[in-house]
């Protein structure tokens, strides 16, 4: 079953160039690292262990865009080569790359809904044989940390389906609080499917 952490579709692009005052440094900004892992963009390389992230169907259990196909998976990585950090709308994928294998073990999407606003999401997936052991928390609050300080958010939400334990625990795991429960927002096999909804203040953010 999928650590999903739902936030927009990934196999997005946007091909419009970003302005100077849109654009950010990526060079400066990624990758970002923390004790066991290295939160980086996806590349070419990557597309066997993202097609094994995204392409099973178990492991796909909560993940609203389902599984991936190999041929969606290599357009995955296509289109998030078109996207820039800053780009409004668009989820930008930072693959979780454990450091002592340097293999990719899962995904981090942090998403920039209103730059006006200053209002984002992330959404993320790990796979099943590394959960357990706290990676997903650390990623997830390097992410969080980067969209607080490097994007310039001031509230970051997330939301995910309510039979999803494993999401809304790190959720919460993180200082992430339950802002909804929308009841039968999703019909799945003829089963109502509930959401629970989160979010986060930067001047809620303690970083450790």
């Amino acid at each position: 079953m999928n650590d999903y952490l739902e936030g927009d579709n990934p196999v997005e692009s946007r091909t419009d160039m970003p302005t100077d005052e849109e654009s950010l440094d990526e060079e400066t900004m990624l990758p970002l690292r923390t004790e066991r892992t290295l939160l980086r963009r996806i590349n070419v390389e990557d597309a066997g262990d993202l097609f094994e992230i995204y392409g099973d169907e178990e492991d796909s259990r909560y993940d609203p865009n389902g599984t991936l196909t190999a041929e969606e998976v290599e357009y995955l990585i296509y289109s998030q080569s078109e996207i820039y950090i800053g780009a409004p709308g668009v989820p930008y994928l930072l693959a979780i790359e454990e450091i002592e294998s340097g293999r990719v073990i899962g995904t981090i999407n942090i998403t920039i809904l209103s730059p006006s606003d200053r209002q984002g999401s992330i959404g993320f997936t790990l796979l099943a044989s590394f959960r357990g052991q706290g990676l997903a928390t650390e990623a997830t609050r390097a992410a969080i940390q980067f969209g607080f300080e490097h994007l310039d958010l001031h509230r970051i939400t997330s939301q995910c389906d309510a039979r999803n334990e494993r999401s809304w625990k790190l959720m919460e795991r993180v200082g992430m609080r339950r802002e909804g429960h929308f009841r039968h927002d999703s019909i799945e096999d003829g089963q109502w499917i509930d959401s629970f909804f989160y979010a986060l203040l930067e001047d809620e953010w303690q970083p450790h």
